[in-house]
């Protein structure tokens, strides 16, 4: 019967997941198997000699080739439906005994960052496989800015399956929110410590079936690799699993590489424990006891708050990762070792995906140890570096004759404000700030008792590298279109070679200015001349003060002051060098313009007017030009006024020539003029009576466009009319209407 029960749990299995993830048990003969077996399957859990673990298909088919333990497959942990509430809304989270769905937990989150704006932003720090947000919500007095606060990390649901830390990281967010101001305990700690929470880091795993339900979650990601086992190791590697790292955990990564976290917690289930460092070597960790004492101020509270049994599923209610079992790629080391974060795992619930009638009150076993963990955060000795000038340092701090390289144990301060918070048991100490290019310094005898925080801040003093000479400003004078060259000496005063840059601080300046050397490499006790040529031919009179830096790879830099004088030289000359001209409203002509270039190069130029409008006016053959050196052109200004009212028109054409403009001051008056003219422009005509005669009428177009007219008597005279008496004239022509004439019916007189 339990044969069976197996293979029929393992079709269950099959017949859920797509790619199948496994989960089983064995026994082991002695712990040391523990070694090889966690670099090949996911081990979950070590009860004595009895292993639960996770395999994927491909993990399950190489460990059972590999090795001959007998197999009991068991109930997924995840399969569970008996006991699963699902909340469809934010307002069915209200009492806070269902799982939300993953529309509602992202709703949540969202309503989180809108409600609160003031002490709560929201942040999507990557994508799962599958799409989904990873999300983390920063609360603070000022959140998303850099400040000297310790940041604090929590984060759940790694494994998707256990899913207990998943709703009390919301809770707790919404506890932190709706209390503060009111609660004085919550208020300090939104008040000095810039908290971040990640309520789920695997969503695809918690989701795995759809966003509606958390029954059927597993504990590997969408691609069935355990996350948990997907970073890089500070003993086995970058990639101690095999697996190439995941989108979550490459989030996780870098998000935790913006940031200096300085206590964090992941959140896990299967059993009641704080798992501390390391998980990955047998050797204790050079801070062993203040991970103890961070791992007792979660598991303590929880215990005193929880009924007989609680958060004490192994012996001490808190473990050495290592001594319970290894692992390879777990977070937690490395928070520890590559992020310089203290981190602890917390296990809280022996139910992996915890039935919602047991959500509150495990909430209550644990409120009380994630405010106490938290507050951890704030003791120790904490301050701020510096360099000479008050800026602040990325520097190291290190405890003297405690931290090990070998554990990563040192700190490091933010760079943006310079602050670092060192957590360490009581004692005495002595301080060790270093920062690269600057000389180290030592604070000797910090005393820090239990629960207590003293402040050491420090400045460091600069490495001198270089010298240069002259160390004063560097006058340079040069006419309008000439060059000049200074030259300074640049000397290594160090024991190593260095790599120099020159260049000019101010960037607007780098096409004046050009060195003989951008960068060069100078060994101890050497010194070079650097020469400095000040091109001035496009920039115009005044004075002008910049500085030369000289950079090494060191931190160390001079500056030197540099004063530049240009004076006025011409470099284009134009002829005439100023227009005035008088034209009809209807008129056109043309004036010729000589340019002179009389520097020693070829210039480009381009043309505009002043006063844009008057384009069509007054109009040049071309919009740029090339100059040779010491050459002219001569160019044609087309001025037409096509009709434009009359009157007098003043405006400048302007030469570009690099960032000059010249300009030729123009003076234009327009003189009225009528469109049309009649040629003759008068008729006198003798005729005898009954006769006919005509008369030719040219009419002339002054105006460039093409015009109609209609010719029309002044009164009703029946002895002329015209042929043709209307008609379209191209402009700049003209046209024939013919005038007929006839006495026919009139009286000898005068008309």
């Amino acid at each position: 019967r339990f044969v069976i029960t197996g293979i029929l749990i393992v079709l269950m299995t099959h017949a859920m997941y797509a790619q199948h993830e496994y989960y089983f048990r064995f026994t082991i003969e002695n712990k040391t198997e523990l070694q090889r077996i966690t670099r090949m399957i996911s081990v979950d859990d070590v009860e004595g000699k009895t292993v639960y673990a996770y395999a994927n298909d491909k993990q399950l088919e190489q460990f059972q080739k590999e090795t001959e333990y007998s197999l009991n497959f068991l109930e997924h942990p995840g399969e569970a439906t008996k006991g699963i509430s699902m909340a469809g809304s934010v307002a069915e989270m209200a009492d806070w005994n269902k799982y939300p769905t993953y529309p509602v937990y992202v709703q949540m989150m969202e309503d989180f960052a809108a409600n609160h704006p003031d002490i709560c932003n929201l942040e999507s720090i990557g994508k799962t496989v599958n799409d989904r947000e990873l999300l983390v919500l920063n609360i603070s007095d000022n959140p998303g800015e850099e400040k000297d606060e310790p940041e604090f990390f929590y984060t759940s649901t790694i494994h998707g399956d256990e899913t207990a830390g998943f709703v009390f990281m919301l809770r707790f967010i919404d506890s932190l929110l709706t209390n503060y101001g009111t609660n004085p305990e919550i208020t300090n700690y939104v008040n000095n410590i810039d908290i971040y929470v990640n309520p789920n880091a695997n969503p695809d795993g918690t989701y795995t079936d759809d966003n509606s339900t958390v029954s059927g979650a597993t504990r590997s990601n969408a691609n069935w690799v355990d996350l948990n086992r997907n970073f890089p190791d500070p003993q086995d590697g970058e990639h101690p699993d095999g697996n190439s790292w995941q989108p979550e955990t490459i989030a996780m990564m870098d998000f935790a590489e913006k940031h200096n976290f300085v206590l964090s917690a992941n959140f896990h289930g299967g059993e009641e424990v704080a798992n501390y460092p390391w998980d990955t070597w047998a050797r204790r960790h050079v801070d062993d006891s203040l991970y103890r004492h961070l791992s007792y101020a979660y598991a303590r509270p929880a215990i005193a708050n929880s009924p007989s049994g609680y958060f004490q599923s192994l012996p001490d209610c808190i473990i050495n990762g290592y001594d319970w079992y290894s692992i390879s790629g777990g977070r937690q080391d490395y928070m520890n070792y590559f992020q310089q974060c203290r981190e602890i795992t917390m296990e809280i619930s022996t139910q992996k995906l915890l039935s919602t009638d047991k959500l509150r009150d495990y909430w209550n076993y644990n409120r009380q140890s994630l405010f106490d963990y938290m507050e951890q955060s704030l003791y120790g000795i904490r301050g701020i570096v510096t360099g000479q000038n008050g800026n602040p340092l990325e520097a190291m701090v290190t405890l003297k004759d405690h931290d090990s390289e070998q554990d990563s144990s040192m700190v490091f301060t933010d760079p943006q404000v310079g602050d670092y918070h060192r957590m360490v048991e009581p004692g005495t100490y002595d301080v060790i700030f270093s920062s690269f290019g600057y000389y180290n310094d030592t604070i000797h005898n910090v005393s820090i008792s239990q629960n207590d925080s003293v402040r050491v801040d420090d400045s460091l003093t600069i490495i001198p590298t270089h010298t240069v000479n002259p160390e004063d400003t560097l006058e340079i004078f040069v006419k309008q279109g000439e060059s000049q060259k200074e030259t300074f000496e640049v000397t290594n005063i160090c024991s190593y070679n260095l790599d120099l840059e020159i260049a000019i601080e101010d960037t607007t300046y780098s096409g004046i200015f050009d060195f003989s050397v951008t960068d060069t490499d100078l060994a101890p006790g050497v010194s070079k001349k650097i020469d400095i040529e000040t091109n001035s031919w496009n920039v115009e009179p005044g004075s002008y003060k910049t500085t030369v830096m000289v950079k090494s790879q060191m931190p160390y830099e001079t500056r030197i002051p540099v004063k530049l004088e240009v004076v006025d030289q011409d470099t284009l000359i134009s002829e005439p060098a100023k227009i005035d001209i008088a034209i009809g409203q209807f008129e056109k002509v043309t004036e010729k313009l000589r340019l002179k270039n009389l520097f020693e190069k070829d210039i480009s130029v381009n043309y505009s007017l002043s006063d844009s409008t008057l384009a069509s006016v007054f109009r040049l053959d071309r919009e740029e030009d090339s100059i040779g050196a010491l050459s002219e052109i001569d160019r044609n200004i087309v001025i037409e006024p096509a009709g434009l009212a009359t009157g007098f028109y003043k405006f400048d054409v302007n030469i570009g020539c690099d960032s000059v403009v010249y300009r030729i001051p123009v003076n234009l008056a327009i003189i009225a003029q009528e469109i049309l003219t009649f040629n003759p422009d008068s008729i006198s005509i003798s005729l005898t009576k009954n006769q006919k005669d005509t008369v030719d009428l040219y009419i002339e177009n002054h105006s460039a466009a093409t015009v109609g007219y209609s010719l029309q008597k002044e009164d009703s005279a029946e002895w002329f009319y015209f042929s043709p008496n209307n008609n379209l004239i191209p402009g700049k022509d003209s046209v024939l209407s013919e005038l007929i004439f006839s006495t026919s019916g009139l009286d000898k007189g005068e008309y």
